[in-house]
């Protein structure tokens, strides 16, 4: 199977063969790249072990054209600089010493400098010389994994090799492109028996455990955001319904204060029996809604109380009653007949009747829904007349019974 197949399999199933069949065919170059960073066997299979728990972790984000070759090479390369840090150049010494065993001075300054002239050049080129020379790949196995022909792979190996040379003649080492091929092959290290098998249990190990602590981490997260949600959610219901609830009482009463000169500039002085009967009756409704909002409340929300609502003067007057026509009065100007029907909804002096024309009974009020908004007619001013206070343009709107047919 291809890298890729292995991947996928890995990253899709989690497939832990894939896996260790991956750690089987990389080892042998990441090995060898971490030999010739660190110039130490035991740090180079620490190295090693690091490139392959990375791996394991992030072989999703492996996207094409990127492949695992070059991917576990870079991450080998930075891996072995932050573990050798100052020491660098030194183990490259001695790794060079080691490997190359000759006494030729240029061999062992491109064995030296081969890993800071590799970060020099393109991923592409790097990727070829990777495959070619450090994991030891046929050319055909080259163009299959760079997706190209194998003439192709030959071609980009061929120009790799000739612009690693061009950067080490910039750096006064002279080599031809046939004998640098042969030195960077030479740096390929063995892997010791059994290594690739423990490679591949400690990471698999480790990515599980990473993956395990990263969803504890956001279910801890997840429960807590959860909890602080709900919470807020409760003190936003319970001031609201304190609110709404303090906004009614409120309303109530300053309709009520306003009622009486109201009711004597609307009734103009001309019926002394009605205006009596109107201030006895808004005295009585202010007197009910007093009681109302200094009684009993009711416990909502965090702790919070608000008004109980006790049935009003309107609760007296069965909606039976309601129904018939009405003359529709807004300060000193007649607007009209108005008919409410028994089906809870009424017309306006056209005879039009709209979806949103409708009346409600309720125990405080008579409610009459305009295609502008509600009107709320809080007082009984007399038997068929209600009276609904506007204190936002200091008049008030009447309700004025004619008679009980319903045309």
């Amino acid at each position: 199977m291809e890298d890729c197949e292995l991947l996928r399999a890995f990253v899709q199933g989690q497939s832990h063969d894939a896996f260790r069949q991956l750690v089987e065919r990389h080892l042998p170059m990441v090995v060898s790249a971490a030999h010739r960073l660190v110039g130490d066997a035991h740090l180079a299979e620490e190295v090693a072990q690091n490139a392959f728990t990375t791996l394991a972790r992030k072989a999703g984000s492996i996207r094409s054209p990127q492949i695992v070759s070059g991917w576990l090479y870079n991450t080998v390369r930075h891996l072995a600089m932050n573990a050798v840090r100052g020491e660098q150049r030194r183990r490259e010494r001695e790794k060079a010493a080691y490997v190359m065993q000759t006494a030729n001075p240029d061999n062992s300054r491109i064995a030296e400098q081969l890993e800071s002239v590799m970060g020099q050049l393109d991923a592409s080129d790097r990727d070829a010389l990777v495959l070619r020379y450090l994991e030891e790949r046929s050319l055909r196995d080259v163009g299959a994994e760079l997706g190209i022909s194998e003439d192709a792979a030959r071609m980009r190996v061929n120009r790799a090799l000739e612009r690693l040379r061009d950067i080490f003649q910039r750096e006064g080492v002279t080599v031809t492109a046939v004998v640098l091929g042969a030195v960077v092959a030479a740096t390929a290290k063995a892997v010791p028996a059994g290594l690739a098998a423990t490679i591949s249990t400690t990471a698999l190990a480790a990515a599980a455990n990473a993956a395990l602590a990263a969803t504890l981490m956001t279910t801890k997260w997840l429960n807590a955001k959860a909890v602080m949600v709900a919470i807020g959610t409760a003190l936003v219901v319970a001031t609201i319904t304190f609110r709404v609830g303090d906004r009614v009482v409120s309303r109530i009463q300053s309709a009520s204060s306003r009622v009486a000169p109201l009711q004597q500039n609307s009734a103009g002085g001309n019926n002394p029996e009605a205006v009596g009967g109107a201030k006895q009756q808004a005295a009585a409704s202010m007197a009910s809604q007093s009681v109302t909002k200094q009684g009993a409340s009711a416990t909502q929300g965090a702790g919070r109380t608000v008004p109980v609502r006790q049935p009003g003067p309107f609760a007296q007057i069965p909606e039976s009653a309601i129904p018939g026509r009405y003359r529709w009065v807004q300060g000193p100007n007649d607007k009209g007949i108005v008919t409410l029907d028994p089906d809870h909804t009424f017309r306006n002096e056209k005879g039009e009747k709209f979806p949103v024309y409708e009346w409600v009974l309720e125990p405080d009020q008579l409610v009459l829904n305009w295609q502008r908004g509600p009107v709320f007619y809080t007082i009984i001013e007399s038997s068929g007349v209600y009276v609904a206070p506007r204190p936002r343009n200091q008049q008030v709107e009447r309700m004025e019974r004619i008679n009980d047919a319903v045309p």
